[in-house]
């Protein structure tokens, strides 16, 4: 019915009518329970019927120490090993796990059975992997900790650009932020508010070209390019280091 409104679906909504195919994508992550949503989706949905579910990739994010991916509403991390453990101790079968969108989240399929789930050990080389990985992400804080301390002390004035969840991670996790001065972003919407957890407040690019910064750090690298173009018609001579 188009005069119908979207609402959001719980027991209550499904008023004991199983479906056939529930697909969750960014939300366990999100969850400090995940096993409660799960075992409400096995309750809700047929048997046999499938489920896909979908979440940021930690093996990505260790493989390459991005710190600035560890955001603070993330309540777990889950690689694809870790998550097919969570479903199938949750009683989904015939799961199957993968890493998509060129490894960045962890996904798996399955279909709901009536038999209870099994709690089997996850891979020990998964994780050694994990431990060795968040190894890494330590040191690659201490590294830019000391980054940070070489501009303070040379008294180089330092802004970051982006004001988005990559940027809120960065900060809040390196103890040296305080030498970022602000944080920069295209967007309106965020101009004029703050960063979560440290304060810095985001500014307008244009912002620069009255109170220019010695260095720039970005936090996308997809963006450099970009965002050299925008500094040099700010007329602002800046480094760049890319995070």
């Amino acid at each position: 019915d188009e005069d119908e409104e979207d609402e959001y679906a719980d027991e209550d909504s499904l008023d004991g009518e199983e479906v056939d195919f529930v697909m969750a994508r960014h939300v366990l992550e999100h969850l400090p329970e995940p096993m409660m949503l799960i075992q409400a989706i096995r309750g809700g949905i047929a048997r046999g019927g499938g489920v896909y579910l979908e979440v940021p990739n930690f093996s990505w994010t260790v493989r390459r120490s991005a710190i600035e991916d560890l955001l603070y509403e993330h309540c777990g991390y889950y690689t694809p090993e870790t998550l097919a453990h969570l479903v199938r101790r949750a009683g989904l079968r015939d799961v199957r796990a993968e890493a998509r969108f060129d490894g960045l989240f962890a996904t798996v399929d399955g279909r709901v059975a009536d038999d209870p789930g099994s709690d089997d050990p996850i891979d020990g080389a998964v994780v050694d992997e994990l431990r060795s990985g968040i190894g890494a992400l330590l040191g690659r804080i201490e590294a830019l900790q000391a980054e940070l301390d070489v501009c303070r002390a040379s008294g180089r004035r330092l802004v970051l650009w982006g004001g988005g969840g990559r940027a809120v991670g960065l900060l809040n996790l390196v103890p040296r932020a305080e030498a970022v001065e602000r944080v920069v972003d295209v967007n309106p919407r965020k101009q004029g508010t703050f960063i979560p957890g440290t304060g810095h407040e985001i500014v307008a690019p244009e912002l620069l070209r009255r109170d220019p910064p010695d260095t720039v750090l970005i936090v996308n690298p997809v963006y450099r390019d970009e965002i050299e173009g925008m500094l040099s018609a700010l007329g602002v001579d800046a480094d760049l280091i890319t995070i």
